[in-house]
C-alpha cells in the first residue's frame, strides 16, 4: 500500500504529533508505556495524504505509541468528516462511543472526526489506509446515520466489496470525482441498512452479489480452471446478472480474477526471491506464463524478476 503514497517517516513521537496534524487533524499521542517523546525504542511512523476520485486518502503506519482525538481537538481544527479506516497490515485497537474493537487486516471501522477517539498501535506494526468522506455528503446518503465507533468485519460480503473499491481508490491517480466514490458510497450505505435491519446476512443480491464473488474469487483463484463461468456457476446466477454486478463497479469478474492473481504472484515474488518466476506464476493460477508476464508488466510497470526491488 505505501507504494501508493509518498509518505514521510518520523523517528520521534513529537515529530509524528506534528505530521499526524496535517493528515488527519488534531491528535494527542503519546509513547507506549516505557517511552517517551524523545526515546520510544519500539516508534516508527510514517504518513502520507493524497486525493483520489473526489475523495481525500491518508496514509498512517505506525508502531509503539496511541493516538486519542479530543473534544478540545474538534474546537480547534474543526473537522466535520467521518472517516473510514481499513486496517491493511498488523493490528490495532479502535475505539469511539460504544465501538470498542481490535482491528485485523481487512476489517474497517468508520470514526466521526467531530468525537472523541483513542486508537491504540502499542501491540506492534500497523498500517491503515483512511477515507475523509465529507459528512453532508454520507448524511444525504444515508439519512439516520449514527454517529462512529462502526466496525465492519473484514468476513462480510459487503466488507469485501468494500475493500476492492478502497484498493482501487488507492490505486488510482485520477483527482476528480468518478463512479468509483459513488460505488463506495453505496456500499456504505446499503452496510448501514443492513445494520439497522439487524441483517448479517446479505446473500447474493444487490451489492452483496459483488462481495459473495469476490469472496469466492478469493478462495479460489489458485485454480487454474477457475473462471467467471465457474464463479456463475457457484454463485447460481446468470453470467449477465454477475457482469451488471462488477460493472456498478467499473470492473468485470475475469478482470478481477486476474488483478488477485497478479497481487497474490507479487506478494509471493517479494517474500521468496529466491523462487522461479514460472513456479510462483503456477502456483497463483497462471497456466501462460507469457500472459502473465505481459499482464504483470501491465499492472506494476516492471517485469516480474524485479519486484524485489520494487
Amino acid at each position: 500500500m505505501r507504494e501508493h503514497f509518498a509518505a514521510h517517516d518520523f523517528s520521534g513521537i513529537g515529530a509524528f504529533r506534528d505530521g499526524i496534524s496535517k493528515v488527519c487533524g488534531c491528535f494527542d499521542v503519546r509513547a507506549a508505556e516505557g517511552g517517551t517523546d524523545s526515546a520510544s525504542p519500539a516508534f516508527q511512523a510514517s504518513t502520507a495524504l493524497r486525493q483520489s476520485n473526489g475523495l481525500e486518502l491518508a496514509y498512517v503506519a505506525v508502531a509503539g505509541a496511541s493516538v486519542l482525538r479530543s473534544a478540545q481537538a474538534y474546537r480547534t481544527d474543526h473537522l466535520d468528516h467521518f472517516v473510514l479506516t481499513i486496517q491493511n497490515r498488523g493490528s490495532a485497537r479502535m475505539r469511539q462511543l460504544e465501538g470498542d474493537v481490535v482491528m485485523r487486516p481487512g476489517d474497517m471501522f468508520l470514526m466521526d472526526a467531530a468525537r472523541p477517539s483513542h486508537f491504540n498501535f502499542e501491540q506492534g506494526f500497523s498500517e491503515q489506509l483512511s477515507v475523509h468522506l465529507p459528512r453532508e455528503d454520507l448524511i444525504r446518503r444515508i439519512p439516520g446515520l449514527p454517529g462512529g465507533g462502526i466496525a465492519i468485519r473484514r468476513e462480510d460480503s459487503i466488507a469485501i466489496a468494500m475493500q476492492a473499491v478502497l484498493n482501487r481508490l488507492c490505486e488510482s491517480r485520477e483527482e476528480a470525482a468518478t463512479p468509483l466514490q459513488e460505488a463506495l458510497f453505496a456500499l456504505f450505505g446499503s452496510y448501514m441498512h443492513d445494520l439497522a435491519r439487524g441483517s448479517a446476512d446479505h446473500g447474493v443480491q444487490g451489492e452483496g452479489l459483488f462481495g459473495e464473488a469476490l469472496r469466492l474469487i478469493r478462495q479460489n483463484f489458485r485454480d487454474p480452471d477457475f473462471s467467471a463461468g465457474t464463479l456463475c456457476a457457484l454463485l447460481g446466477v446468470a453470467p449477465r446478472q454477475l457482469q451488471r454486478a462488477f460493472a456498478r463497479h467499473g470492473d468485470s469478474p475475469r478482470e478481477q480474477i486476474l488483478a488477485i492473481r497478479l497481487d497474490a504472484a507479487r506478494r509471493r515474488l517479494m517474500a521468496e526471491p529466491q523462487r522461479t518466476v514460472a513456479d510462483i506464476a503456477y502456483e497463483q493460477g497462471f497456466g501462460d506464463l507469457s500472459h502473465f508476464y505481459r499482464a504483470y508488466r501491465r499492472r506494476f510497470g516492471h517485469a516480474p524478476g524485479a519486484a524485489s526491488h520494487h
